[in-house]
C-alpha cells in the first residue's frame, strides 16, 4: 500500500531489498512497503504485471511495473544535424560544405592546400569552417566530447566493436587533429536542447582527407559517428604554348612585321585544379608601346578556361624580344606565388627598300622620245633592294594596247637584299616592228611595278612607271602632186626644164632614190627584202615616195 500523509516511511537502501521475498504478515492496522529495483543489461522498455493475493480473499490485486532503458545520446539524423545537404554529389568540381546524403558523409570541397590555421578561433578562415548542430534527443542531460577517428585508439573508435574489429585496423593510424579542428571539444547539453559544433579543415598536401568526428558521451558505449572528408590542392594552371625538352614555354614567336601592320596571337590559361585561382601577367607595364596584351590579369574558375591575346604594332623599325611571367596564386593571397611561367615574345618590326633608278636622273619614269614607228627601241632602270629581307616584284600594265608596244624583261621576279646585285629591267618598244599607226604617250600611268613580300605573297607596295613616247612616220610631199607634164615638143630637140620638190614634213631626216618605176627597185641596186620594207605592203605605184623613206 500507499504511505499515508504524514506517514514516515523509512528510507530502504536499494542492497536491501535484494532479498527475495514473496510472503509477508501483515499485522492489522499496519502497513509493509515494497521497494521495486529495475535493472537491465540491454536498452529498450519492459513492461511486467506483478499480481498480490490476500489469504482469506479469493480475489487477486494485479500492480503493471515498466521501466526504460536507454542511453544518453545526440540526433544523428543529416536532416537536423546538418544546415546544407543535397541528395547527390555534383559532376562540378564545386562542392561547398555539404552533406550528400548518397554519400552519407559532409564535405568541405576543395581546400587551399598548406594554408596556415593561425586565428581560426577568432573566425578568421570562413571559407575553412562549417557547423553542425548537437541535440540531445535523450532521457537524460549528457556531456559529450568530440574527438576525431583518426586519433583514437581502434577499440575505442570502432565504436565497442571489441577485439575481432580491432585487429582489423590499421597498425598505422593517420593523425588529423592539425587538419580538422573542432570547437568546442566538449559540452554539457541539457534535455531537448541543441548546441552548435564548429569544424575546421586545414589540409596540410594535396589530395583527399576522410576522418569522422566522433561524439563520445559519457555512459554511452556507442559513441556517435559523423563522417567528413575535404580535398586539399594547390593552385595551378596549363598554358597552351609549347615548351623545349626542359620543359621551358618556347613563348610567342611572331613573323616578320611590315610597319604599320598588326598582327595578333592568342593563348589559353587552363585552370587545371579544383580550386579558383588569380593571375596575373608581370611584366607588362615595361612592355614597349609595340605590345599590347589583353587580359592582363584576372580570377581563374576551376577547370575553366581563358584566352589572353597578344598584338604587335609594326611602329617603327626594331626588334622586339621581351619577356612576361605568368603567376598563379590563391584568390585571398594567403599563400606565395604557388606557379610562375615565363612567356618570351619575340618580333620584328621592318620595312620594305626599295631603290628603282630610272635612264635619266631627276625624271621619275620611262622617256622614250620622238621615234619613228617602224624602228624599236630599249630603255632600262635598275632595281635595289636595300633593304633585309628579300622581296618580289611584278610589272603590271593596265591597257591592253598599251601592253603590245613593250616587252617588260623580266616581268616579274625576285631580289635578294643587301642592294649588291641590282636588278635591270629593260623596256623593249616595238621588238617584233609590228606597230603600224602613230602612238602618243606623255607621262601615262599605265605601267606599274607591284612590290610583293615573298613570305605572305602579299603586294605591299604599288611603284608607278611613267611611260613618255612619241612613235610617228616620216611625211613629206611632192610637188606638183600629179607627175610632170612636157607637153608638145619638137622632135629630136631638147625641152625646158620642169621641176618637182621634194619637202621633209615629218620630224626625221630621210634618204631617197629616183629610179625608174618600170625597171624596179632591185634595178637601182636594192633588195627585195628592203624594198618590201621600206615600200608599200605591195610596192605600189607610189614608189617614188616610198623609195626614199
Amino acid at each position: 500500500t500507499k504511505p499515508k500523509k504524514g506517514e514516515v516511511v523509512e528510507e530502504v537502501k536499494p542492497e536491501d531489498v535484494r532479498v527475495v521475498q514473496n510472503r509477508w504478515v501483515v499485522p492489522a492496522g499496519k502497513a509493509v512497503h515494497l521497494v521495486v529495483q529495475f535493472s537491465s543489461p540491454d536498452i529498450g522498455r519492459y513492461n511486467q504485471l506483478a499480481g498480490f493475493e490476500v489469504v482469506g480473499d479469493p480475489r487477486s490485486h494485479p500492480i503493471s511495473l515498466s521501466g526504460i532503458c536507454v542511453y544518453p545520446t545526440i540526433s544523428t539524423d543529416y536532416r537536423n544535424v546538418y544546415f546544407r545537404k543535397v541528395k547527390t554529389r555534383p559532376q562540378s568540381p564545386l562542392v561547398n560544405r555539404q552533406y550528400i546524403i548518397n554519400k552519407q558523409a559532409f564535405e568541405f570541397g576543395p581546400l587551399l592546400a598548406k594554408k596556415p590555421s593561425e586565428g581560426w578561433r577568432e573566425g578568421e578562415h570562413p571559407d575553412n569552417c562549417s557547423r553542425m548542430r548537437i541535440t540531445n534527443n535523450g532521457h537524460f542531460d549528457l556531456h559529450v566530447e568530440f574527438k576525431l577517428k583518426s586519433s583514437m585508439p581502434p577499440e575505442e573508435g570502432e565504436g565497442g566493436g571489441g577485439k575481432k574489429d580491432a585487429k582489423k585496423a590499421s597498425k598505422d593510424t593517420i593523425d588529423n587533429t592539425s587538419i580538422f579542428l573542432l570547437d568546442p571539444p566538449e559540452m554539457d547539453i541539457p534535455v531537448d536542447e541543441t548546441q552548435e559544433l564548429f569544424i575546421y579543415a586545414f589540409p596540410n598536401q594535396n589530395g583527399l582527407v576522410e576522418d569522422a568526428v566522433m561524439a563520445v558521451i559519457t555512459d554511452n558505449p556507442d559513441p556517435a559517428e559523423f563522417p567528413l572528408s575535404c580535398v586539399g590542392d594547390t593552385p595551378r594552371v596549363d598554358v597552351s604554348l609549347e615548351s623545349d625538352e626542359k620543359g621551358v614555354c618556347k613563348g610567342l614567336t611572331f613573323e616578320r612585321l611590315l610597319l604599320d601592320k598588326t598582327d595578333s596571337q592568342t593563348f589559353a590559361i587552363t585552370n587545371t585544379c579544383l580550386l579558383p585561382v588569380a593571375w596575373i601577367l608581370a611584366g607588362c607595364d615595361a612592355l614597349p608601346k609595340e605590345v599590347t596584351i589583353s587580359p592582363e590579369s584576372g580570377v581563374l574558375a576551376a577547370r575553366s578556361t581563358v584566352e589572353v591575346t597578344v598584338e604587335l604594332h609594326a611602329i617603327e623599325k626594331k626588334i622586339i624580344n621581351e619577356r612576361v611571367t605568368l603567376q598563379i596564386r590563391d584568390v585571398k593571397e594567403v599563400l606565395p606565388v604557388a606557379q610562375e611561367v615565363p612567356i618570351p615574345i619575340v618580333g620584328e618590326a621592318y620595312k620594305i627598300e626599295v631603290d628603282v633608278k630610272f635612264p635619266e636622273e631627276g625624271v621619275t619614269g620611262i622617256d622614250f622620245g620622238t621615234v619613228k614607228v617602224v624602228d624599236d627601241h630599249v630603255k632600262t632602270i635598275t632595281i635595289q633592294n636595300t633593304g633585309k629581307y628579300t622581296i618580289g616584284y611584278k610589272f603590271n600594265v593596265r591597257r591592253a594596247w598599251v601592253a603590245e608596244l613593250f616587252e617588260i624583261s623580266p616581268a616579274e621576279g625576285q631580289i635578294e637584299p643587301g642592294g649588291k646585285t641590282p636588278t635591270v629591267i629593260s623596256f623593249h618598244f616595238n621588238k617584233d616592228h609590228a606597230l603600224q599607226t602613230e602612238v602618243s604617250l606623255v607621262g601615262a600611268n599605265d605601267v606599274t611595278m607591284s612590290v610583293i613580300e615573298v613570305m605572305t605573297d602579299a603586294t605591299e607596295e604599288v611603284v608607278p612607271i611613267k611611260v613618255s613616247l612619241q612613235a610617228l612616220w616620216n611625211k613629206y610631199s611632192l610637188t606638183p602632186a600629179r607627175g610632170i607634164h612636157f607637153g608638145p615638143h619638137v622632135y629630136n630637140t631638147v625641152s625646158n626644164p620642169r621641176t618637182f620638190t621634194l619637202s621633209n614634213l615629218g620630224e626625221f631626216d630621210f634618204n631617197f632614190t629616183l629610179f625608174r618605176y618600170a625597171d624596179g627597185w632591185e634595178a637601182a641596186g636594192g633588195s627585195a627584202d628592203e624594198g618590201k620594207k621600206k615600200g608599200d605592203k605591195k610596192g605600189d605605184k607610189k614608189g617614188e615616195k616610198t623609195g626614199g623613206k
